[in-house]
């Protein structure tokens, strides 16, 4: 597997709802957090169709009067590629004629056909 930093993935606290998106580095800045308070950080998948989960889920940290730095994440993102394989029976005369379709379905009636 190899690694590259994720542009403008959203990473916020859980308790404060602050929020700051990374830059193209996968740096990435948080304002306005109160000093020497507990908080939970984690990266909101939500925000981002092109990432599906990160790893660590979240992180507690404690914010003390400097800067933090190293609250790191491994971010999964949805693969741009992939391959599908699968069994067609069909009788030897329909051999010639027969089409397979592949339809998306994300969980609403009438998926829409991606050949």
């Amino acid at each position: 597997w190899y690694q590259r930093r994720v542009r403008e993935a959203v990473v916020s606290t859980q308790s404060t709802g602050e929020e700051g998106t990374t830059e193209e580095d996968g740096s990435y800045r948080i304002r306005g957090l109160t000093p020497n308070c507990p908080l939970t950080f984690h990266v909101r998948a939500d925000k981002s169709d092109k990432i599906r989960r990160a790893s660590p889920p979240s992180q507690l940290i404690e914010i003390g009067e400097e800067d933090k730095s190293g609250v790191n994440f491994v971010v999964f993102q949805e693969p741009n590629t992939f391959d599908i394989t699968g069994y067609v029976e069909v009788s030897s005369e329909y051999v010639g004629s027969t089409k397979v379709h592949l339809i998306e379905d994300k969980g609403k009636a009438g998926g829409k056909q991606v050949h």
